[in-house]
């Protein structure tokens, strides 16, 4: 029964491990390249801007090496490949949009060679999250204060079922 208990923890421990967001920190090569995820900080925490939104990959070896385009997804659905833009700093990409101006960015990606080790950031873009915009008198919730309370509640259902379950395991272990 001891077994039991202590596969239950490991399956507790992974369900939490991937409520956690990996794309944030993870990449994975291939074929020389690697998929780069932009720093989730970022979009919670970047320069307000309401007519654009802008991300920056900086470090980049050589102009030759800069992704042509990254691909952006909102919380509305919506997304788009954009392409890269000016100004043409020797060493970092810039990518501007002017789409879903009203919707918060969820993820974006890029394809850059594997040595690369730089950082990609939302640079600036419209402040949509809580603690992040100017307070108004309306209470209709934001999509990002939605997704809070959508990741707040996961993280609770999850340690309720891992805690029903090692009860369960522990009495039956007792009869």
């Amino acid at each position: 029964m001891k077994g039991r208990v202590k596969y239950l923890l490991i399956a507790v421990v992974v369900i939490l491990m991937i409520g956690h967001n990996p794309l944030g920190v993870l990449s994975q090569e291939v074929q020389g390249t690697k998929t780069i995820y932009v720093h989730s900080g970022s979009l919670r925490d970047h320069e307000c801007n309401s007519s654009e939104w802008h991300f920056v990959i900086n470090q980049i070896a050589e102009d030759a090496l800069k992704p042509a385009s990254i691909h952006v997804t909102w919380a509305n659905g919506a997304q788009e490949d954009v392409p890269l833009g000016s100004p043409f700093q020797s060493n970092v990409a810039h990518y501007t949009t002017t789409s879903n101006l009203s919707s918060p960015v969820t993820n974006a990606t890029a394809e850059i060679y594997s040595e690369w080790s730089g950082n990609f950031n939302l640079s600036h873009g419209p402040c949509l999250c809580p603690g992040t915009q100017t307070p108004t008198s309306t209470s209709v919730p934001t999509a990002c204060s939605l997704v809070q309370k959508y990741l707040i509640f996961s993280w609770s259902i999850a340690l309720l079922v891992a805690t029903i379950s090692i009860v369960v395991a522990v009495k039956t272990k007792k009869m």
